[in-house]
């Protein structure tokens, strides 16, 4: 037999292929590999500063809303308060000159002017509670706790629903713009109470430890669903989350139905500014 066609003899020409797990990637893959993660970390990195330009905004636009507030109470309070002082104290005056003067025509002048003063003294209380609405003199004269279980005892008041406020530590250390941001925060989850829970208690605590200042609102109430939360129209809670954005904080809203709804602003602490609360 000839041995040029013997089997075992016989030699392929065709290459050897490499296995494709050992394949050596292709210099213009791996460049786009590269390419690609880079363009990725850019794209994060341009949505982190959005997100900080956007916070920074947040925080700006707040703060003129609250100077503004600041400044409107004060004029309130300056003119239309020593306004309505003045009118209150001219009507006193004269009630009591005409009280001189016992005439039945002269009682019914005494009667309205009565009648005048009673209406004065409601304008002066509603112009109290509307200073008081823009901007109370108690956070900014005594702080965030006192504040709000000042709001809480009013709160009580007017709804008949129990409310007990706890702060751990009593006082304390918190930025300005966090106090008015967990203030107003404050007040829009027990207007929600208020208006939806049809709770009977309602539960405040206030925490500080490792830098972070926590307020969690609990109530006994109906509960909030999920479909509730999520709704992109519940101006309410749209506006929670972005006073705890403005500051840094963020907000967490849960509830089930008969469980009642739970409200907790995380913040954490800023040095400058802070103050006793």
């Amino acid at each position: 037999m000839n041995s040029r066609h013997s089997p075992s003899k016989r030699r392929s020409c065709r290459p050897e292929r490499a296995s494709p797990r050992h394949r050596p990637a292709r210099p213009g893959v791996k460049a786009s590999a590269i390419a690609q993660t880079r363009d990725q970390r850019v794209t994060e990195r341009k949505a982190l500063e959005s997100e900080q330009r956007l916070r920074e905004l947040s925080a700006h636009a707040e703060s003129v809303r609250e100077e503004e507030r600041r400044q409107l109470a004060l004029k309130l309070h300056d003119e239309l308060g020593q306004l309505f002082t003045t009118i209150r104290l001219e009507l006193a005056g004269a009630i009591s000159e005409f009280r001189k003067i016992s005439t039945s025509a002269k009682i019914d002048i005494v009667d309205r002017l009565q009648c005048a003063a009673g209406l004065t003294d409601i304008g002066i209380a509603s112009l109290r509670q509307l200073t008081s609405e823009l901007r109370p003199p108690i956070l900014d004269h005594l702080g965030l706790v006192p504040a709000i279980r000042w709001e809480s005892s009013l709160f009580s008041q007017r709804t008949n629903i129990r409310c007990y406020v706890r702060a751990t530590p009593a006082s304390m250390k918190v930025d300005e713009a966090v106090a008015t941001a967990l203030y107003r925060i404050f007040l829009e989850a027990m207007a929600n109470v208020a208006r939806h829970a049809k709770a009977g208690a309602v539960r405040v605590s206030l925490t500080q430890h490792d830098g972070l200042t926590v307020m969690d609102i609990r109530d006994n109430g109906r509960g909030i669903t999920a479909q509730q939360v999520d709704n992109p129209h519940t101006m309410g809670l749209i506006g929670m989350r972005e006073r705890a954005l403005s500051v840094g904080g963020h907000v967490r809203i849960t509830g089930a139905r008969g469980r009642g709804t739970r409200v907790v602003v995380t913040v954490r602490s800023r040095d400058r500014g802070s103050r006793r609360a």
